[in-house]
């Protein structure tokens, strides 16, 4: 499963909606992307909770609550973040606008299969698809943002956070070695692979909505975001 998992996930790294990073664009049309993630990243901090609560498996209730801890504050980074490059944070409006509708849909759908799993196996491998998700997207825009020279202003989008996904406990030996001891049976096996397609496929509908909100960015917001995109560089030199 984890196999499974790990081929989606390259399949995630490879889509053309981070192609704009590696083209190394201006700022002011790569980090707008940000305010519209908003409902996903806090949403996830939910998501992790609520699979801890739920899990009645001993084994797999640890697993979940030291991922709930290792993601616990993630959530302050971002809005650190999103702080540097909109100068505040959506309100309550703007979220839940129109704007926002395709990340509070992907959001709710995956938060869903908390509740859709039928066993406690299925709702770790959720954990691991929305890691591998973060996985996938974190490298593009790490890689971007140190290109450009700005990367010490960042959290969320900067090289610990990274490097905490890259060494998540979830996937040490340890717990590692819990995982590969787990059999599942064909019903289960069939359930969880489905669940993997339905998440990936969400991911897949966020980030082809976060590229098409670069694509459609007005003059207006693009000028807004170019005098941030100064901001932002004159910080970095400073610091």
């Amino acid at each position: 499963m984890q196999d499974y998992i790990t081929a989606r996930e390259a399949e995630l790294t490879a889509h053309p909606a981070f192609e704009r990073f590696d083209r190394d664009e201006a700022l002011a049309t790569i980090l707008p992307f940000m305010s519209v993630a908003t409902f996903w990243v806090m949403g996830f901090q939910d998501a992790v909770r609520l699979t801890a609560e739920i899990i009645e498996d001993p084994q797999l209730k640890v697993l979940a609550e030291q991922h709930r801890k290792e993601d616990a504050g993630h959530q302050v980074w971002f809005l650190q973040d999103l702080g540097t490059i909109d100068g505040a944070v959506p309100d309550v409006r703007t979220l839940f606008g129109r704007t926002h509708e395709t990340t509070r849909d992907v959001t709710y759908a995956l938060i869903s299969e908390i509740y859709r799993a039928e066993e406690d196996i299925e709702r770790i491998v959720l954990l691991l698809v929305m890691e591998a998700a973060f996985r996938a997207a974190l490298p593009h825009a790490l890689s971007y943002v140190q290109r450009m020279g700005v990367d010490a202003e960042f959290r969320f989008i900067g090289a610990e956070h990274l490097e905490i996904e890259a060494n998540h406990a979830i996937i040490g030996d340890t717990i590692q070695e819990t995982l590969e001891a787990i059999v599942l049976d064909e019903a289960a096996r069939t359930r969880s692979i489905a669940l993997v397609d339905r998440a990936f496929a969400q991911f897949l509908r966020l980030f082809e909505f976060f590229d098409a909100y670069l694509n459609k960015i007005s003059e207006t917001t693009a000028e807004r975001y170019a005098e941030r995109e100064q901001i932002i560089r004159t910080q970095a030199t400073a610091g």
